[in-house]
């Protein structure tokens, strides 16, 4: 968490120097200039790394059995783990973000379309701009 506080802090330096922006709050001056928190980059990564093809690619993650879902039909479903570092692996801190998105975001025909529906989506959510929220849908 250190290493994200030291960047926000460059963020933070660098978005006073914008002189509209001098008198706003943090997570105000990331709204008016649509830069997300970095929190929000990484897991967008995650979630770019993480669609619906990829599965063979985790062995840890599968396509559940049921194929009649809510939703999309790229669901994924992450084993049971008994130790924290599997846990947490990313593969697997994306799964119940994933199984929430709307299926025009997840159907995406290729990544640049699928990260530009994705931020739009995302912008009603607090956590894109502040970096001390959770991540959850």
């Amino acid at each position: 968490m250190k290493e994200v506080e030291d960047i926000e802090r460059v963020q933070k330096r660098a978005s006073k120097m914008v002189k509209e922006c001098s008198g706003l709050k943090y997570v105000d001056r990331l709204k008016y200039l649509k830069i997300p928190c970095l929190k929000y980059r990484r897991f967008r990564g995650d979630l770019m790394m993480k669609n619906g093809s990829d599965v063979q690619s985790y062995p840890q993650l599968k396509k559940p059995l049921c194929t009649i879902t809510r939703g999309h039909n790229f669901k994924l479903q992450s084993g049971k783990f008994r130790n924290n570092p599997r846990k947490f692996f990313f593969s697997n801190r994306v799964v119940s973000v994933w199984n929430e998105l709307p299926d025009v975001i997840v159907e995406a025909a290729n990544v640049t379309k699928f990260k530009i529906m994705l931020d739009n989506y995302m912008t009603d959510f607090d956590f894109v701009y502040d970096y001390k929220r959770d991540i959850n849908i």
